[in-house]
């Protein structure tokens, strides 16, 4: 009774002449040791933080009350409610109250003030608190009603506006209650992207982020959202949050096991299929193609079988057709339809929305180019089928049928393709469209700079991430399908690739790029025009500068399609011997260092190419160069004397003995 008498005096508070009076005896309450005393005294602070607007506005004033409030007392209301046998109103009331205050204090502290919650330094029993009472509000959101619920994910949404909030969210164990009411709940989807998009974002800033934790919680949240959505109305919105996480977090926190990978592909496939009309079909196929994409990048190795090789749609019998032939058919309607009139849309604010779905979809294209490539080498190879006739996880290719009419559609696709690369070109040198060369503009003498007048967006060509996914996907076709009509089409933009190749900034574009070279250049027209364009030189001084001290793997992979594409030249019928600006690749060859072994291979293809050059080279021509020759020859000896046994000993050697044949002795 007087518990209750001091609680209805006290409650008056708020409302008298003197606030700071009635502020002091709810500090005093809640600093008591007695849990009656201090919940009157919560439930009173409560009431004053919803209703004194100056209370709410001094951060000073609000940082007391909440230091007033002791942790543990805390943390016994928040697991009231698990805590009892039986769910009854009193553990429910306590848990109610100790979401209301927390949602208070973080209604009214400003951002830059949250650290009054959540210190930057956080001791580890502090840390642990937090983490208890996360996952009390969220195992205690289902059961709780809409005022308690609603303030659930606010608080927990704002306090994953912060980097501490975000790796507090990270530690938490079981978000299997709130993941669950995802699909109905915008908000839990971004209370769940926005901890892994702070994150990432934090990582790509310098700060160090705890990537194994981060690791294992998205893989743990996934798998609970992969069960949430299924069948569920809306699974496109479940794509886009997939999306927007996997291309936010590095790769350090992308989840190594697969489990829920193969959960949302089925998704996946079954909205391949699901022919929904209007703008939301148009949706649910984008997110499809854009998280394709992401995983596509994430997992290089383990999801194209996933997505490629699914069963076979069975949903109507008389048109059993495999779930990945629809997929890229809808991925080259796509590109066809939208590709004729993208370049009209260069600045709007929808060009950068339809290229990165572009993108997406070129992507998705050079991965089904090289894992059709593997299939087909899979099954060109018998013994390679005798022995894997029980391997279930080997790649299947498609019916004949399909494969031809495949082949057709991606062929037209790379055709327009090559069409829009040459007008973005001409475009961006010289401000129209199809433009010939001879017809534009040039720029001041020396400055190496296109034309004043262009067409183009403020990162240019080059640096537009769809140029960059057009190129990779049409250089694997034109290598890979020998179609010698659009081989001949694509020598029409020769100068396109040759200007792309020869920038400053060409490290991403220049190896996809000579991997087309290849294909063009197997025809006459590709031949010529590589000739005329001086393509020689280009790639020689891209080559002088992959010759270096300071190699890598992916240097050497370069290195090595620049010289196919060399030795291509030099083996054509057409071309005649070696011409007399060429043999200064001699000295390029000669410079190798051959300490390192481990570039044994692209050393190997250097030293062929330096064979290929003398062996086709007229006599004058070689004796003019005889020195870098003798320098080309001494190479090959160092590098075999060097090498280990086994089979690139004995290839060395072998072009190390053909080397002698024209190569004078001193």
């Amino acid at each position: 009774m007087e518990t209750q008498h001091q609680e209805q005096t006290i409650g008056e508070a708020p409302g008298s002449p003197d606030p700071k009076k009635a502020l002091e005896q709810v500090l005093t309450l809640l600093k008591t040791k007695d849990d009656t005393q201090r919940f009157v005294g919560l439930a009173l602070l409560r009431a004053m933080l919803d209703k004194n607007t100056n209370l709410q506005k001094d951060t000073d004033v609000l940082a007391r009350c909440w230091n007033a409030i002791h942790p543990i007392f805390l943390n016994r209301l928040f697991r009231a409610r698990s805590s009892t046998a039986e769910e009854n109103g009193e553990a429910k009331s306590m848990f109610e109250l100790a979401v209301a205050v927390v949602h208070a204090f973080v209604v009214l502290l400003p951002q830059e003030k949250m650290r009054i919650l959540l210190p930057e330094a956080m001791s580890e029993r502090v840390k642990q608190s937090w983490v208890k009472r996360i996952e009390s509000m969220a195992a205690g959101y289902p059961q709780s009603p809409p005022d308690t619920r609603l303030q659930i994910v606010q608080t927990l949404y704002t306090f994953t506006c912060t980097i501490e909030g975000a790796c507090l969210f990270v530690e938490v164990q079981d978000w299997a209650q709130l993941l669950n009411q995802a699909p109905q709940e915008r908000l839990i989807r971004e209370i769940f992207a926005n901890t892994y998009h702070i994150l990432g974002k934090a990582g790509a800033q310098g700060a160090s982020i705890p990537a194994m934790i981060v690791l294992r919680s998205l893989d743990r949240n996934l798998d609970i959202l992969v069960h949430a959505f299924e069948n569920a109305a809306t699974p496109e919105v479940f794509f886009a949050l997939v999306t927007g996480i996997l291309v936010t977090l590095p790769p350090e926190c992308h989840p190594t096991s697969i489990t829920w990978v193969k959960g949302i592909t089925e998704q996946m496939h079954q909205s391949i299929v699901l022919r929904r009309p209007g703008p939301a079909g148009k949706t649910l196929r984008e997110a499809v193609v854009l998280l394709a994409a992401a995983l596509l990048r994430v997992y290089p190795t383990k999801f194209p079988s996933l997505l490629f090789n699914p069963p076979v749609h069975q949903d109507n019998p008389g048109e059993p057709k495999p779930l990945s032939y629809l997929f890229i058919k809808l991925i080259l309607v796509d590109i066809r339809a939208t590709i004729p009139s993208l370049l009209e849309l260069l600045h709007s604010p929808d060009y950068w929305i339809t290229s990165s779905r572009l993108a997406a979809s070129y992507d998705i294209m050079s991965c089904f180019i090289g894992f059709l490539v593997q299939s087909l080498e899979e099954y060109n190879n018998e013994e390679s089928l005798e022995h894997d006739t029980q391997n279930t996880q080997r790649s299947s290719l498609l019916p004949p049928d399909l494969l031809l009419q495949l082949r057709v559609d991606i062929s037209q696709a790379m055709s327009l393709t090559v069409e829009y690369l040459r007008d973005r070109y001409d475009a961006s040198v010289g401000g129209a469209a199809g433009l010939h060369p001879l017809g534009r503009a040039e720029p001041p003498m020396g400055t190496g700079t296109p034309a004043a007048i262009a067409w183009e967006t403020s990162e240019g060509m080059t640096r537009d991430p769809l140029t960059l996914s057009q190129v990779r996907a049409f250089a694997l076709w034109i290598r890979d399908d020998e179609g010698e009509a659009l081989r001949q089409e694509a020598a029409g933009i020769m100068d396109v690739l040759l200007s792309i190749f020869g920038t400053e900034d060409n490290s991403e574009l220049a190896y996809p790029i000579a991997i087309a070279l290849e294909g063009i250049c197997a025809t006459s027209e590709g031949l010529h025009a590589f000739l005329s364009e001086n393509g020689w030189d280009i790639l020689t001084m891209d080559l002088r500068r992959i010759v270096s001290p300071r190699k890598n793997a992916l240097a050497d992979q370069h290195g090595m399609q620049i010289v196919r594409v060399l030795l291509g030249i030099l083996d054509s019928d057409e071309i005649g011997p070696t011409k007399g600006n060429w043999m200064p690749t001699l000295e390029i060859i000669a410079s190798m260092d051959i300490a390192d072994l481990s570039h044994a291979e692209f050393m190997l293809a250097l030293l062929d190419l330096g064979y290929e050059l003398l062996a086709k080279a007229p006599p004058g021509l070689r004796r003019r160069y005889e020195k870098e020759a003798e320098s080309v020859l001494l190479k090959a000896k160092g590098l075999f004397d060097r090498a280990d046994g086994g089979d690139m000993k004995e290839k060395i050697r072998e072009v190390m003995v053909a080397l002698t044949t024209v190569v004078p002795l001193p």
